[in-house]
């Protein structure tokens, strides 16, 4: 499942083995988006799994939080894999 994470404090965060995120994506209208990082209140990027950054390769752009509360929408700027 995705995580929302800003770039400035919260990057690259550690998931469990199944939840590893290997790259990040842009959500809609970023950095003026609704998609909130929950620890600090600054803009949030979308934080994926290796299985989740091949579905945004094939052309998913909508993605479910770790809650199912609410789904985040990516935009269309190249994916940002972790090196």
């Amino acid at each position: 499942m995705t995580l929302c994470r800003c770039l400035e404090n919260h990057s690259w965060p550690e998931g469990k083995n199944a939840n590893k995120y290997v790259a990040y994506v842009f959500p809609i209208g970023y950095p003026d988006t609704a998609a909130i990082c929950p620890l600090c209140q600054r803009a949030g990027i979308i934080w994926l799994t290796e299985e989740e950054a091949e579905a945004f390769a094939s052309g998913q752009r909508v993605f479910k939080m770790l809650t199912h509360s609410v789904w985040l929408k990516a935009d269309d700027r190249p994916i940002v894999r972790h090196k």
